[in-house]
């Protein structure tokens, strides 16, 4: 699935395309996939999202709250943790967490930032 979403580019993944990916994986994770891509094709870019991490607007919908919170974490690194900081904590705690688990993932060189060990050591409590 990976390479026809390579070959097909951003923003690509649409309902005449769901038949080729039902036969390539499935219906239920090409229906998964599908959903996630309609969700996260409506998101705000991560520039958008760092430029002022204050005036953005938490959605309310669990599934767009999970893609904002994968699509953070997959974005941060040192250069802009102290913003995707502020937008992480602006989610509710299990998604925060979702956030952090995917950030330590993608750029572990982050665990060092202040931000993030303030965060940790504030949720200490619930996380442990």
């Amino acid at each position: 699935m990976s390479d026809l979403l390579k070959v097909w580019g951003d923003g690509a993944v649409n309902a005449t395309k769901l038949p080729l990916m039902i036969g390539t994986t499935g219906p239920a994770h090409a229906n998964g996939l599908y959903g996630y891509c309609r969700i996260f094709a409506n998101l705000p870019s991560i520039t958008e999202l760092a430029d002022n991490p204050l005036s953005v607007v938490v959605p309310k919908q669990p599934d767009v709250r999970a893609a904002l919170s994968t699509l953070i974490g997959e974005a941060i690194s040192p250069k802009n943790c102290p913003d995707m900081m502020v937008l992480i904590q602006k989610l509710p705690l299990e998604f925060q967490v979702l956030a952090m688990t995917s950030a330590a993932e993608s750029c572990p060189e982050i665990q060092v930032e202040p931000d993030v060990i303030n965060w940790f050591v504030q949720h200490a409590e619930e996380l442990y």
